[in-house]
């Protein structure tokens, strides 16, 4: 039976249950810089679903296989999503509900994507859906740039499954394909300066900080004036320095990153920074250290590829307005290992600094968005490597 076929009633029951299952990882308390009370939600989840081999490995990833065939137990589907952490109060973790949407923060980053895929395992153990295909379910560990996606390395490094494509799951916007990665290089820049005493502030009208070196750096690359072909841009993430009284601190620390979506653009972007930072350590006669601290290259799948055509035929099937997208910087690292691999969006909603909510009414079409990718992109790459 096609998942389009399955009664409509049946996964608006799921749906609500996706509902209430972020919500309530959306308050789980956040006590110290691990995952671990996130990790026991979703052990105690799958265990209460009564699913029969809960996986965990040495990076702190947890997985599930749901096997179909032993014929086909090296060929499998990978659905994945991070287990994310952010400092957010409980107050503004607290999800308020209308008739049309969930309010709270964290539900779009952190609690969406983790309760779909946990309802997903759900509803294929309990309904017993017979398919001609393994799917492999995904929770990664925290994990970012900075460590070289450690926790994802670690599994694709490990399994012996051939994956034939991978889904990543993303809380919104329904109808998003994330489909490009975007290129990366992440510099963390120390500067020590002579101290400034303010006491003696008259001796020092035309001395630099270090605050004010790290701004001329960041000023520097902002105004070469990219072309917009370039793709380009320069994001200060960081920029900070010890405040003491008295003094002008003489330490300061911004982290940068450089972006582009192509490749030839984004080394000259990394060849520029090397050269600007030289060029004033010179001029200044002051020691500017440039560490990197993450990289990820530009990298896409192509549009027309059979994986995409999939998706906007299931997209115009269920009358969802599809839109490409930049695709997690996870999920591009399969895209490196040559997996096929998308990011879509569950729900619609919206992430400001002042306001995060979902709505629920979309769930549903985009958990049945979600079933037929997965059977039209199995039975393609199935029929795919029989031909070959």
């Amino acid at each position: 039976m096609s998942f389009k076929d399955y009664s409509f009633k049946n996964l608006k029951q799921y749906s609500e249950n996706i509902l209430t299952d972020a919500i309530m990882y959306n308050q789980i308390p956040i006590s110290s810089e691990s995952t671990d009370s996130q990790k026991e939600f979703i052990i105690n989840r799958l265990n209460e679903y009564e699913v029969p081999k809960i996986e965990r490995d040495e990076a702190g990833n947890i997985f599930v296989e749901y096997f179909q065939s032993k014929n086909l137990a090296k060929d499998t589907i990978l659905i994945l999503t991070p287990i994310k952490y952010k400092k957010i109060s409980r107050h503004e973790r607290f999800v308020r509900l209308d008739s049309s949407k969930a309010y709270g923060k964290g539900l779009i980053e952190n609690s969406l994507k983790v309760s779909v895929i946990l309802n997903l395992i759900n509803y294929l153990f309990n309904e017993n859906h017979n398919l001609n295909y393994n799917i492999t379910f995904l929770f990664t560990d925290i994990s970012d740039i900075e460590q070289n996606f450690r926790s994802l390395n670690y599994y694709l490094e490990n399994t012996d499954s051939n994956i034939l494509f991978a889904i990543d799951i993303d809380s919104t916007s329904l109808g998003d394909i994330g489909s490009k990665s975007l290129g990366k290089y992440r510099y963390k820049i120390k500067v020590k300066t002579e101290q400034i005493d303010l006491i003696n502030i008259c001796e020092a009208p035309n001395k630099l900080s270090a605050m004010d070196i790290l701004t001329e750096i960041g000023a520097r690359l902002k105004i070469i004036g990219w072309p917009e072909e370039s793709c380009t841009f320069i994001n200060i993430i960081d920029i900070s320095s010890d405040s003491k009284e008295e003094v002008i601190s003489d330490e300061g620390v911004m982290k940068i990153e450089l972006l582009s979506r192509k490749s030839q653009y984004l080394e000259y972007e990394n060849q520029i920074l090397n050269s600007t930072v030289k060029k004033l350590s010179r001029e200044l006669n002051t020691d500017i250290d440039l560490e990197l601290i993450g990289y990820s290259p530009a990298n896409y799948i192509m549009e027309k590829s059979p994986l995409i055509d999939i998706i906007l035929e299931v997209h115009e099937e269920l009358d969802i307005k599809s839109k490409f997208r930049v695709i997690r910087d996870e999920a591009a690292v399969l895209l490196q290992t040559d997996i096929p691999t998308v990011s879509l969006g569950i729900t619609n909603g919206k992430l400001t600094v002042n306001e995060e909510y979902i709505e629920k009414e979309p769930i549903t079409k985009g958990i049945i968005q979600l079933f037929l990718i997965i059977e039209k992109g199995a039975n393609y790459f199935k029929k795919k490597e029989e031909d070959d």
